[in-house]
């Protein structure tokens, strides 16, 4: 709030003075709401960094972008945690992914053994989630086996 002195015109057309009035103003904050987006192609195997051959479940893969964290975070020791700094979290194909490390550019995530039938070659979609705002997803070739 702020207080004013000054004065006022009445009806009549004459000034008159007035003691204190008080005139609010309010101020809008705008919350930037930040989106994290995979590269398209961006999901590699993360002891390679290959990009021309699929990744097998049980194995990390490296998801590059832009937005996906706010500061670096690497995990501790296993078990895995399934989100690490500014609450970044990969889902594949809709199963929450263990997270290895997180920065802006770059996250680490451990595809979930289970992301398909055992025996089961094919295509799986990769969000990553920062402070509960998602990315569009991202296709993944998930092969039975993928040797480096």
């Amino acid at each position: 709030m702020i207080d004013i002195v000054g004065r006022l015109r009445n009806s009549y057309g004459t000034w008159l003075t007035c003691g204190l009035f008080v005139a609010t103003a309010w101020v809008a904050l705008a919350q930037v709401i930040v989106v994290p987006s995979i590269n398209s192609a961006g999901i590699v195997d993360a002891a390679s960094f290959a990009t021309d051959h699929p990744v097998a479940a049980g194995s990390m893969v490296a998801i590059f972008g832009s937005q996906m964290a706010g500061s670096t975070a690497l995990a501790g020791l296993p078990p895995l945690p399934y989100s690490l700094a500014d609450d970044v979290s990969v889902t594949i194909n809709g199963i929450a992914a263990p997270v290895q490390f997180v920065s802006a550019g770059q996250v680490n995530a451990h595809v979930p053994w289970n992301v398909l039938t055992p025996g089961v070659s094919g295509t799986v979609n990769v969000v990553v989630t920062r402070n509960g705002v998602s990315s569009l997803p991202e296709p993944l070739l998930i092969n039975q086996f993928a040797p480096g």
